[in-house]
């Protein structure tokens, strides 16, 4: 016989009872081994779980029963129970933090949501979704809201709790608009501040701050030694004149960023034009500010380029080309014509009549400047603020 089947075989006749190997083997006469105290603690400590659990499913069932068959009576003192077993009994909830704001407003607990220490904790989770809210939509729907709310005595608690109950249902709602409807009503300094901290939203564009581009044609106007050499015009026979440039309006200051060319005859030599162009920065004010007129002053400052150019490029006879750079400076007015209502988007003509110096010594020996009169093109973009509540 092998030996593993004959040790086992002869298993209790060969161990003794104290011995090391009686770890391993059973003594098939002893009885079976009865728990210990710590096995039959967490037992019962399970079977108490269970229990508590099982009751407190049988609370939440209950309310949403009775409340169903519209038992208000019953329902009260249900929630009376669940709300002294969940202090009794930590571990297990009855009433869904979700749920607390709807089982209150049916409970009639008004006292708890007027107060803001109270529904503080609520605020972030109370859902829209579920048995309580939406029998609390149909409680609008037919009325019954308005009713409810008729046994709370204080105006302002009564505004209150409209409000925010409203707000529970539909995170959408403006509910902006019906605090600023309702201001009167909400007398409550805590409630007031509470509604705005948490639920104001009001926003409206900014009419003092936008973003603007244009788009026009100057006339210029030389003066100065430099009008002897230069024609004045829309520069129409060599190029039309032409300005470009973005606004950024920051609490009715302007800041403009300017490119304009302009063209003319050169008086001197029929077959040569003199091109003039500035890139400038424009700082200003706007000193009107209307819903279809906006009025602004600025001053400029700023770089100039400018170059005679032969009519015919072919021409043996044109001068080799020679470009003066130069510091320009200048200040102007605008006036902003607009044809739509102040909305996102604006659009219209602005009407700029301005004056810059122009150099060009190292190419006409004479100097002096340039006054402009332009209409251009306007679209104006205006960003939203969110409004400050007026207590």
């Amino acid at each position: 016989m092998p030996f593993g089947i004959y040790a086992a075989a002869n298993s209790e006749k060969t161990v003794s009872l104290d011995s090391v190997m009686n770890l391993f083997v059973q003594n098939t006469d002893e009885s079976t081994i009865e728990p210990d105290s710590a096995v039959l603690a967490q037992r019962a400590l399970y079977l108490k779980f269970l229990k508590e659990k099982a009751e407190a499913d049988s609370l939440r069932s209950a309310m949403q029963v009775t409340l169903a068959e519209k038992r208000y009576g019953d329902f009260k003192k249900i929630v009376d129970e669940a709300e002294t077993f969940e202090r009794a009994c930590p571990p297990h909830q009855v009433i869904w933090n979700s749920e607390k704001l709807w089982v209150k407003y049916f409970a009639n607990d008004f006292a708890f949501l007027s107060n803001i220490d109270s529904v503080d904790s609520y605020k972030h989770t109370t859902s829209r979704y579920g048995f309580y809210a939406d029998l609390f939509r149909s409680e609008i729907e037919l009325g019954m809201f308005d009713k409810s709310l008729e046994e709370i005595e204080n105006e302002s608690d009564r505004t209150f709790i409209r409000l925010l109950l409203l707000k529970m249902i539909d995170p959408k709602s403006n509910i902006s608009d019906l605090i600023l409807k309702n201001k009167s009503k909400i007398t409550k300094t805590d409630q007031m501040h509470y509604l705005v901290e948490n639920y104001w939203d009001m926003t409206a564009l900014d009419e003092r701050s936008y973003f603007g581009i244009f788009l026009g044609v100057p006339y210029s106007l030389y003066l100065g030694n430099i009008s002897k050499h230069v024609k004045s015009s829309f520069g129409t026979k060599y190029g039309l004149n032409g300005s470009l440039g973005f606004d950024f309006v920051f609490d009715n200051f302007l800041h403009e960023l300017s490119i304009d060319f302009n063209y003319g005859g050169y008086k001197d030599v029929d077959s040569l034009y003199f091109y003039d162009s500035n890139v400038d920065y424009n700082l200003g004010y706007t000193f009107l500010n209307m819903e279809y007129l906006r009025l602004y002053g600025f001053i400029s400052i700023g770089v100039g380029i400018n170059q005679l150019f032969c009519e015919n490029y072919e021409d043996d006879a044109c001068p080799d080309k020679k470009v003066n750079h130069y510091f320009s400076y200048g200040a102007g007015g605008m006036a902003d014509v607009l044809f739509t209502k102040r909305r996102q988007i604006q659009f219209g003509v602005r009407l700029r009549t301005g004056i810059n110096n122009v150099w060009a010594d190292d190419l006409l020996n004479a100097s002096g400047h340039r006054f402009y009169a332009s209409v251009e093109f306007l679209f104006l973009y205006y960003k939203e603020k969110k409004l400050k509540f007026e207590y």
